[in-house]
């Protein structure tokens, strides 16, 4: 039986993907992470609860983690701490939920997981110094936390993004999603929260690369002349996608990246330059299907099977 780890019932990718299994009638049995967190639960390292319902790690043949982390949602405000306590408290509890995803995701049998769970606590720092240690070109990072500093020792024009992975927040009338920003050093408060920093590098096209247990399927993203200039082309319109190629060097590196931190379905940036490839990040839980479908790539099938014939060589 096939155990597949989602995010929660919203995860429409993760529902093609259950009925192409359903499809060739492979057993599996989905769980949302939301489920520990808004049920009642017990995990040992053996077996986990569900509202009374029990699962032995030992009994799924394969286990794929697809949406693995949720947003913590789960707010402390007590009037008898202050606001400072009440923040700290919450922090608190955040790294207490991720500790126990982690503690959840290291009791699964390293040999029965599809990606390796060490891949998906590292950071962009981790991966950063993993690619530049097998020799895939990065841009250079940094953080800082003060105006003065950027402008004295960076020259060059630099981007903002988050260093771990933001996801999207709820406000009451809308979403808000994190994008990657140029900054303007001139308009930058003189001193704010430590943040991480690239240099901005000029693209000629980005590329999101989705990998399969060794197979690259790329996909290549070409802005609308005449979109507004976002750094981050996700955030544009009139967006034009469709497959391209990797020199094969630096195909085989990614392939070296993936294979090194454990991954054997998972999502690559790319960015396309003047000066050749360069690798931005992966995301272990990176969205699939625009890209996809934009390049008839068939992926949620091409999982799917990949799902069965891991399952049939098993057994």
């Amino acid at each position: 039986m096939i155990l597949i780890l989602s995010r929660n019932e919203q995860d429409n990718e993760t529902d093609l993907v259950c009925r192409c299994l359903m499809y060739h009638e492979v057993a599996f049995r989905r769980v949302n992470v939301d489920d520990f967190l808004l049920r009642n639960v017990f995990v040992s390292q053996e077996f986990f609860v569900i509202d009374g319902e029990k699962f032995c790690f030992q009994d799924f043949d394969l286990v794929w983690i697809r949406r693995g982390f949720t947003s913590y949602n789960s707010r402390f405000s007590d009037k008898e701490y202050d606001s400072q306590s009440n923040s700290e408290i919450n922090l608190f509890n955040f790294q207490e939920w991720n500790l126990f995803m982690k503690f959840l995701f290291m009791q699964i049998p390293p040999e029965r997981m599809v990606n390796q769970a060490r891949g998906y606590f590292a950071d962009k720092i981790d991966q950063v110094l993993l690619a530049k240690e097998i020799g895939l070109p990065v841009p250079d990072s940094f953080y800082s936390n003060n105006a003065s500093d950027l402008r004295q020792y960076e020259s060059r024009e630099i981007i903002s993004k988050p260093g771990g992975n933001l996801g999207y927040l709820r406000r009451k009338d809308k979403v808000v999603k994190s994008y990657t920003e140029i900054v303007n050093t001139e308009t930058l408060p003189p001193n704010f929260q430590t943040a991480f920093f690239q240099e901005k590098l000029e693209a000629q096209h980005e590329i999101r690369t989705l990998y399969l247990n060794g197979e690259l399927f790329n996909c290549g993203m070409i802005k609308a002349e005449n979109s507004v200039q976002h750094v981050d082309i996700k955030n544009q319109k009139g967006l034009r996608c469709h497959p391209v190629n990797l020199p094969e060097s630096f195909a085989e590196k990614i392939r070296e990246f993936m294979q090194k931190i454990g991954f054997r379905i998972g999502f690559i940036d790319i960015l396309k330059t003047a000066n050749g490839y360069q690798f931005i990040e992966m995301n272990p839980y990176g969205k699939f299907l625009f890209y996809s479908h934009a390049c008839n790539f068939n992926f949620e099938h091409r999982i799917a099977n990949f799902l069965i014939n891991e399952v049939s060589q098993r057994r």
